[in-house]
């Protein structure tokens, strides 16, 4: 008959039994120490079963004082009894020691390369973003496997307040777009090795820097074209080599220093009074930003630079001479056009002589805004001759942009005083009874024998 004996009544819950019982746990720590392996997982593991291993000991040593206590008989033969807690194997329970007992295990409380990791994921968990700078990459790159599983996006990007930049002034398209960026970003670096995580790491945090300044989607594109230009590059002819020098100087500040006009635009200019540049003498030289404008675009016609340099230029002029407060100037600088031919160019998306701005068909719209305008001065429409040659029947109803094919306001009433002269001219010189008793003229256009035919 099997009968089931209670152990642990019979020795008590302080007794042989127990400590044998935490002396095999302690011994399995020993063992899961050794095979716990790296990363921040395993570093985790490990510190628990450290703590678990201090407690072990710390209840051997209270059980074996308690037990001396009640029990002054020597240890049984064949019983197996823990090692005192005296010290007197040598070694030390304090994680600082150089004799601590668990050192073999790979894993030191506080050190450099674990305070290293605890601070990036100290970051990550409280949605901070982390700077190159701010990471200790000799101490991270001691364990290249756990440097890989660190150094990635999630750890380093952080959280963005997307709130906290609408209310700077960034509109919600930029954000958008800006938050497409950031997506698109590689989860980590795109090698394994020490430089390609530093480089990450400095890539992220400029990304962050250049995007989260910017307001408007122009200036995003802005960013976006600087960076594609700095990592792609950008040759230079020889002819923009006197500008490449003074250019690059002035990168880093031109954009900010334009941007505001702030009063400080002789410090963008001042390396640009070297008189040896032509350029730079042209700016210095015209007295006026409209005039320094001009004489810029005048000095680069029919040459090959860049139009990049060229705006940049522009801007450096602009600034020169801005007025402490300004942020903007506008000057008479472009082509002299009417309005009627600058909304063309715009229904021609920018390109003139397409279509609409093609001067016969400016024409022929001006003729028939004056043919209505004629009409309607003397309260009579045919709808069949002309209609709809005005502007405000253009309008986009689903959009509300507004379109002008026509001419409008003065200039409109200027283009029509110019048709009535022409006709004048027309009648008064007998132009169409000229040319009907030309019968040469009349057979050039209509053809041989037609000049002298019956209606």
């Amino acid at each position: 008959m099997l009968k089931r004996i209670a152990f642990d009544a019979a020795v008590g819950d302080d007794g042989v039994l127990a400590r044998l019982k935490l002396v095999g746990e302690l011994a399995r720590i020993k063992v899961g120490l050794k095979d716990a392996g790296d990363g921040p997982a395993a570093a985790v593991k490990r510190l628990k079963l450290v703590a678990r291993a201090n407690q072990l000991r710390v209840e051997l040593g209270a059980s074996a004082r308690m037990e001396s206590a009640s029990q002054e008989e020597p240890t049984p033969a064949g019983q197996v009894s823990a090692t005192p807690d005296d010290g007197s194997d040598g070694l030390s329970d304090d994680p600082n020691s150089p004799n601590y007992r668990y050192r073999d295990t790979g894993y030191i409380a506080a050190s450099r390369k674990e305070k290293a990791a605890s601070m990036i994921f100290s970051a990550k968990k409280n949605g901070l973003r982390l700077r190159a700078s701010d990471i200790d990459f000799d101490a991270i790159e001691q364990n290249p496997r756990q440097a890989k599983d660190i150094i990635v996006k999630a750890n380093l990007f952080g959280k963005t307040d997307w709130q906290a930049l609408q209310e700077g002034g960034m509109e919600p398209a930029a954000g958008f777009l800006i938050d497409k960026i950031y997506a698109s970003i590689a989860p980590e670096p795109s090698q394994d090795n020490p430089s390609a995580r530093r480089d990450y790491a400095i890539g992220l945090e400029s990304i962050r820097d250049r995007l989260q300044g910017v307001k408007a989607v122009a200036e995003v594109l802005d960013v976006l074209s600087e960076i594609r230009d700095e990592l792609d590059g950008t040759t230079l002819k020889p002819d923009e080599a006197e500008q490449y020098e003074l250019l690059t100087e002035q990168a880093r500040e031109l954009s900010d220093q334009v941007r505001t006009l702030d009063g400080s635009s002789n410090a963008i200019y001042k390396e640009a009074q070297d008189a040896r540049n032509p350029v730079a003498r042209a700016i210095k030289e015209a007295g006026s930003a409209e005039a320094a404008v001009l004489a810029l675009d005048s000095y680069f016609a029919g040459k090959n630079y860049s139009p990049k340099n060229v705006k940049a230029w522009r801007k450096i002029a602009v600034a020169f001479y801005a007025k402490e407060g300004e942020t903007s100037a506008e000057l008479k600088t472009g082509a002299l056009v009417s309005s009627f031919a600058k909304e063309a160019q715009v229904l021609d998306s920018g390109s003139f002589g397409k279509y609409w701005s093609r001067s016969e068909e400016m024409a022929a719209r001006a003729f028939q805004a004056w043919i209505e305008d004629k009409l309607a001065g003397m309260d009579r429409r045919n709808d069949y001759l002309s209609i709809y040659a005005d502007n405000k029947f253009h309008v986009d109803p689903l959009f509300g942009i507004e379109w002008k094919p026509y001419p409008e306001g003065e200039e409109r009433a200027r283009i029509n005083a110019a048709f009535d002269r022409l006709f004048e001219a027309i009648r008064n010189g007998k132009v169409f009874e000229k040319a009907a008793a030309n019968g040469a003229l009349l057979d050039s256009i209509f053809g041989s024998g037609l000049a002298g035919a019956s209606p």
